[in-house]
């Protein structure tokens, strides 16, 4: 989503920049994993959290490569919706062989002093807009929520049942 960025809600970050990595990923790392790691092609999954979530949704919209998509907390806030906006104007090819399983923690009220620049307390309800507009596509989605869970202790949780194929 654009080229790399200061992100003006939290100038510490970079962010964009991802079709610069997706392109790393398939034109270097995939190939060698390929040469090196006896992989199932029907299988090739991409997983992200929070910003590499929307990296994760991104990718999917690319098309190319992975067949399993692992969205965990995208933060679809960022950048003013530009994620929702994006999938909200595309149309997706009805792709079968495509899965895409969406997580979020059901604990997004924030307490504490110092709430995060993209905080979002409508996660919830946008992962299901999104999981309704690739249902009216033909794209095989799933959403999942963590019980108890915050946006930050999703990420363990949830790559811990990508990496143990829980999930797929």
């Amino acid at each position: 989503m654009g080229k790399p960025a200061q992100d003006p809600r939290n100038p510490e970050r970079m962010s964009g920049g991802s079709a610069d990595f997706r392109n790393v990923i398939l034109k270097d790392i995939a190939p060698w994993v390929e040469q090196n790691v006896k992989l199932d092609a029907q299988k090739r999954a991409l997983w992200g959290h929070s910003y590499g979530g929307l990296f994760v949704l991104d990718s999917l919209l690319d098309g190319r490569y992975f067949s399993h998509f692992f969205a965990a907390s995208p933060s679809l806030s960022w950048a003013d919706e530009r994620m929702m906006q994006k999938i909200r104007a595309v149309k997706l090819v009805k792709e079968p062989q495509k899965h895409v399983l969406l997580m979020e923690g059901d604990l997004l009220t924030h307490t504490g002093a110092e709430q995060s620049a993209n905080f979002d307390a409508n996660g919830i309800n946008k992962n299901r807009e999104i999981l309704s507009i690739f249902d009216q596509q033909g794209v095989e989605a799933k959403f999942l929520i963590y019980p108890n869970l915050k946006h930050g202790e999703v990420f363990k949780v949830s790559l811990l049942d990508v990496l143990s194929n829980k999930l797929y």
